[in-house]
C-alpha cells in the first residue's frame, strides 16, 4: 500500500511538473506563469472557487498588511505563502528576502519560492536566523523529491502540523551536517598544521631567498611563511627558533 501511495505521489508530480517545464521552454512571463502555477495548485486538490487558493490576498501584519502573489487557505486559516517568479528567473538575495519577510510578518512558518525551480524555506521556532532553504526541487520529471512535494502540499494528504514536523526534522539535519562539515574541516586543518610543523626546518629553509630572515626585525616578532600542501600558514617564532634559523642562514 506504501508502495502504490509513493507511486501516485510520483506520478502526480509528473503531471504537476509537465506544465512548468512547458513553461520554461515558452520563456513564459511571471503573470501567466503565475496563472499555470495557480492552476496546477488546483491538480494538488486546492481550489481557487472555494477561495482556498487567493493571489494577491492582504494578510494583516501589525497595523500594516503584506500581499504575498498567493496565500493558501484551509477555512478560515491561512496554511502558507508562496513568492511566484517567471520561469527563467534566477533567485537573487531580494527574492528570498521577499518571501523571509512574508514567512516572518505572516507568522505561517513556512513559504515556497517558484520560479525556475521550487524551493521550500521555513522559519524554526528554536533558531532566531531567518528563514532558511531546506529543499530545492528542480523541474524534473525525475527529481527524488518531487513526490515529497505533493505528498507534503497535496489537499487531500496536507497536514499542517505533520509538515512542521518534517522541516524541524530537516532543518535539524541540515544544521548537523553544518556542524558534521565544520569539525571535519577543523580536524583537516589540524591534521596540516601538525604536518606542518614536523617538517624538518632545512627544507623549509630551502624554500626561500636568502632575505628570508631579515636581520633587524625583533626576535619575537620574527614571521616566516611557507606551503604545504596548499595550507598557507604564518607563525611568530620562539626566541629558540629564531636563533637557530639565523644560525642555518649564516652557515650558507
Amino acid at each position: 500500500m506504501k508502495m502504490k501511495n509513493i507511486h501516485n505521489m510520483e506520478e502526480k508530480w509528473k503531471r504537476f511538473v509537465y506544465w512548468l517545464i512547458k513553461a520554461k521552454q515558452e520563456r513564459l512571463d511571471e503573470p501567466n506563469f503565475q496563472l499555470i502555477v495557480e492552476e496546477k495548485l488546483e491538480l494538488l486538490g486546492w481550489s481557487t472557487y472555494l477561495g482556498e487558493i487567493r493571489r494577491k490576498s492582504q494578510l494583516p501584519s501589525g497595523r500594516t498588511y503584506i500581499e504575498p502573489d498567493i496565500v493558501i487557505k484551509g477555512g478560515d486559516k491561512s496554511l502558507f505563502v508562496m513568492e511566484i517568479k517567471h520561469p527563467n528567473h534566477t533567485i537573487n538575495k531580494r527574492d528570498i528576502d521577499q518571501l523571509s519577510s512574508y514567512i516572518l510578518q505572516s507568522q505561517l512558518k513556512i513559504g515556497i519560492y517558484i520560479g525556475e525551480h521550487i524551493e521550500i524555506f521555513y522559519n524554526s521556532p528554536t533558531d532566531e536566523t531567518d528563514p532558511q532553504s531546506l529543499l530545492k526541487i528542480e523541474f524534473d520529471y525525475d527529481d527524488p523529491m518531487g513526490g515529497k512535494f505533493v505528498e507534503l502540499f497535496s489537499k487531500d494528504s496536507f497536514d499542517k502540523n505533520k509538515l512542521l514536523g518534517w522541516c524541524e526534522e530537516r532543518y535539524g539535519e541540515m544544521i548537523k551536517e553544518q556542524n558534521d562539515d565544520n569539525t571535519s574541516a577543523k580536524q583537516s586543518q589540524e591534521i596540516k598544521c601538525k604536518k606542518a610543523t614536523t617538517i624538518m626546518p632545512e627544507d623549509i629553509y630551502q624554500k626561500y631567498s636568502t632575505d628570508s630572515l631579515k636581520s633587524g626585525v625583533p626576535k619575537y616578532q620574527l614571521i616566516y611563511e611557507f606551503i604545504i600542501e596548499g595550507l598557507h600558514k604564518r607563525e611568530i617564532l620562539t626566541e629558540a627558533e629564531y636563533e637557530y634559523y639565523k644560525s642555518l642562514r649564516m652557515r650558507q
